[in-house]
């Protein structure tokens, strides 16, 4: 399990299932931060964090994401993700709850590096990069490469 990070919690982005905002006020940090469940015993080893969305690279070089993005108008509605972009990775812009899930890389892909931006994330994997999520300047979809 990793440890929330203490931030505003508007879309679930903490991965801990609600929309608490943690480390503003005392006594919610140490013992009482909790941890995220990345599920079955994994682990991450490394984050990357867009507008409103987490990626990490999990034990065995799985990529786990959760948290929420804007509408296209622009309305968040915690604690589901509107995933409008694909950037949690699932294969479809569904909503989804906060927590977070693995993303399929492909057959014997592991991650060993992970970049997230704005509405879009980017895995160096060991066959390849392969980026997901809104690119509005090169028109790519999910799990388009370049």
């Amino acid at each position: 399990m990793t440890r929330a990070r203490a931030s505003y919690n508007e879309v679930g982005q903490l991965g801990v299932n609600d929309t608490n905002n943690r480390g503003n006020d005392t006594g919610q940090m140490g013992d009482a931060l909790p941890f995220v469940s990345l599920g079955g015993g994994l682990n991450a080893t490394a984050l990357a964090a867009g507008f409103r969305h987490v990626c990490a690279i999990v034990s065995g070089g799985m990529v786990a994401c959760w948290g929420c993005v804007l509408t296209s108008v622009g309305v968040s509605r915690p604690p589901q993700s509107l995933n409008v972009y694909g950037e949690l990775g699932r294969g479809n812009s569904q909503m989804f709850w906060a927590t977070p899930a693995l993303v399929n890389m492909g057959a014997g892909q592991e991650a060993v590096a992970i970049a997230a931006g704005y509405q879009h994330v980017c895995a160096v994997l060991s066959g390849g990069l392969k980026c997901w999520g809104c690119d509005s300047t090169f028109a790519h979809q999910s799990f388009n490469t370049k």
